[in-house]
This record gives structure tokens, sequence and C-alpha cells, in this order.
């Protein structure tokens, strides 16, 4: 039998080197709550944004009660206070947009009618549409999501504040009540749908989001030893922002189908079809163009053409041959995010409205 014998001094040595390199960190301590303090202070500039885009979307939606649609120059001031602050994207498009909805002004729309007929749109159903069936209040709306709002969120450093800024922009509020219809600080924007989304079981969209954000919150409090932990909430968190709205994009897509194959649908129906088509249009469009995204600009254009997003009239005037293609687009978003059929079921749901969670 061979010995191997080791100093004395040798294993002392060892013993103590290995005391003086032991580098090893804690694990993150992540709280059960958000930390508010300055809340309002820091994130006001960014809920003023969201106040200034109400605004526009509240002038525009006026047109659908007195048929008269504000004139360009006019929305084109509402809209100065946020249009230099999206992607390029958004600032090519977001002004084309707001004419083409000024044209409407005093117009009447009729999906079943030809485009000349239609000429410039108008109300239809208590709702306004363009000649060719886009509803620019829905598009224009959902566009901020994805190129104002979460462009703006991505492009945000990491400090102490920034977490603030990601609750604002989302839509949410630090107390997170998951909820769109609650009187006490309801959600708005990405976080309405969001919570839409969400069954409040623990492991939806909404309740994923908070926990990314406390979690965010704490490693950048933590220091510079916890960098991966931020990196990796921060990035978790885009994630399920982007997410949640193209599962938004599969509910409407359902709602416009519904509406769609039926077999004489009043004017009111064709109007939610067209209403739902447009929401499903807006949530795809909203990431074109933007830079950090899990889905690719190429996989959105297949999308959006299946949608037919240039005239979403199609699907009233020619239902057999293009209501299969909103089916495909769901398939589409689904496979991309790897939704399970049971999840991408549980999106047709507005879990808010089911569940009462006032």
């Amino acid at each position: 039998m061979i010995r191997i014998f080791i100093p004395l001094y040798t294993t002392i040595l060892v013993l103590f080197l290995s005391s003086c390199v032991d580098n090893s960190i804690s694990p993150l301590n992540t709280p059960s709550v958000y930390d508010t303090t300055q809340y309002s202070q820091i994130s006001s500039s960014t809920v003023k944004i969201r106040a200034d885009l109400k605004t526009l979307l509240d002038t525009i939606e006026s047109a659908r009660t007195n048929g008269k649609a504000p004139d360009s120059l006019t929305l084109f001031e509402l809209c100065k206070p946020f249009s230099s602050l999206g992607t390029s994207t958004f600032q090519n498009t977001i002004l084309g947009y707001l004419q083409e909805f000024s044209k409407t002004n005093n117009g009447i729309y009729n999906p079943r009618l030809s485009l000349v007929e239609n000429k410039q749109g108008g109300v239809f159903a208590g709702r306004v549409f363009d000649e060719n069936g886009l509803e620019y209040q829905e598009i224009i709306e959902k566009l901020c999501l994805g190129n104002l709002f979460y462009h703006m969120a991505s492009r945000l450093s990491l400090q102490d504040s920034t977490t603030h800024h990601f609750i604002a922009l989302f839509g949410a509020h630090p107390s997170f009540p998951n909820s769109d219809i609650t009187l006490s600080n309801p959600d708005v924007y990405s976080a309405a749908y969001a919570a839409r989304r969400d069954k409040n079981d623990g492991n939806g969209f909404y309740t994923n989001a908070k926990k990314q954000l406390i979690r965010l919150q704490a490693a950048i409090k933590a220091g510079t030893n916890y960098n991966e932990d931020a990196l990796s909430a921060r990035k978790q968190f885009l994630n399920i922002w982007e997410q949640s709205l193209m599962a938004s994009a599969i509910s409407y897509c359902y709602a416009a189908h519904a509406k769609f194959i039926l077999t004489n649908p009043t004017d009111e129906d064709l109007a939610s079809g067209l209403h739902a088509i447009n929401e499903a249009i807006g949530f795809v469009l909203s990431y074109k163009g933007v830079s950090e995204k899990l889905i690719s600009d190429t996989e959105l254009d297949t999308i959006l053409s299946l949608l037919h997003s240039n005239r979403p009239s199609q699907f009233v005037t020619d239902a057999y041959n293009t209501t299969p293609d909103l089916l495909k687009a769901v398939n589409n978003i689904q496979s991309i995010y790897g939704f399970s059929s049971q999840q991408v079921e549980d999106f047709k749901i507005n879990w808010v409205t089911v569940q009462n969670r006032k």
C-alpha cells in the first residue's frame, strides 16, 4: 500500500488560503412587496405621458358619438408631447394614422359597400372606421403600448429609479391591483391587458411581471454583486410584457372570428368583429420596429398579412375566404411564443371581468 503524507504546515496553509478567497455571494433576498418610496415623484413625467395619450385617445373617441373627427392639426398638437419618444417606426407612422382618421369627419361607413361608396369612411354602429375598415382609435392606442411605452422602458439604464418608471410605462401602480375595473389605482394600457389574461392563480402574466419588478428592484438595491439577477429580472419582465400583449392579440382574433362566421350578422356584430380585428392588428403592430423583442419583424409581417391589416373590411366582404386566416394567425403566435393549448383557450377570457376583480 502506498501512503501519501501531506505535511501539517501544507494542510494549514491550504485551509488558510481557502478561507481568504471565499467570495461566495448569498442568494438575492427578494421581498414580498414592492418599495414605493418616491414613486409618485419619480414616475410623474412618465405618468404625464400616459395622461397626454389619454387626452389624444379621448379626443379621437368623441367622433364615435358626434361623427366629427378633429382636424389633423389639432390631433398633431395633442400628439406632440410624446411623438418623438417612440421608435422610428412610431414617429414615421403615428402622424399618418392621425391624418387618415381626420378624413373620416362627418362620414358614414358600411363595410358591405365598396371602397368608392365608402369614400373616406365614417361612423358605423357607434364606431369610426376608414374606407378600408381600419379603426385608428384602437390601432393608435395599441401602437403606443409597444412602440412608445415598451420602447422607452427597454432603453432605460438600471438604477434606483428604473423600476418606478417600468411600472408607470407598463400602466400599473406599485400596489399592483391586477385589475382595470377597481376603483383604487386601476391598471391601464399594457398592465390592463396583462391583468385580463391573468387567471389570478399566481402564475399569470400580471403576477409574474410583478414578481420580476420586485426582484429587479431588490437586485439593484443590493449592488453590483447582483447584476446578473438584475439583468435576468429586467429581461423576464420585458418578455412577459410582450407575451401578454400578443396573448391579447390571440384573444381578439378569436373574438373577431366568432363574429365573422355568423350567418346573418347585424351591423353591431360586424362593427364588433371589425373592432376586434383592429385590436389584434394594433397589438401586432405595436412590436413592429421595436429592437428588443422575442418576435421578428418578418414574423410580425406574416401575421399582419393574415389579419389583412391594410383592409380588414375583407373579413366582411369575403368572409368565407378570409375568416380562416384568423385561426392561422393564432397558430402562428402560439408557435412563436410556445403557448400551450390550454393557455390559448384561457386567452379568450377576460379574467378580470369573469372574476369581478373590483
